[in-house]
């Protein structure tokens, strides 16, 4: 969920890769967004976001709540051929070269 341009709450799926827990024990995900989503203006205007994950067989669920930012270029390079999107990002996006990710 993002703050939505007209100050509500704008919530939609997204596709993360897996969580990873940096030294000092923090967690942290990616995620992809194209530059021409609702979702990379909003976070751009404000990186404040929520990721809330369900696993209803357990009937359990994890919050992570934090600021989105995006990936420094060379980062955005390597993570854009080996995203594992489906449907393929160019049948979603067909007028954009290169991925945007956050």
């Amino acid at each position: 969920s993002t703050r939505a341009r007209d100050g509500g709450v704008a919530s939609r799926m997204v596709q993360p890769l897996p969580a990873v827990v940096d030294a000092d024990g923090v967690p942290s995900l990616r995620f992809h967004t194209t530059s021409l989503s609702t979702k990379f203006a909003e976070l751009t205007a404000d990186g404040r976001c929520t990721l809330t994950f369900l696993h209803p067989a357990a009937l359990t669920c994890v919050t992570m709540v934090g600021t989105a930012e995006r990936l420094p270029p060379p980062e955005e390079a390597r993570l854009h051929d080996t995203w594992p999107l489906f449907p393929p990002l160019p049948l979603l996006y067909p007028g954009e070269a290169r991925r945007s990710s956050l």
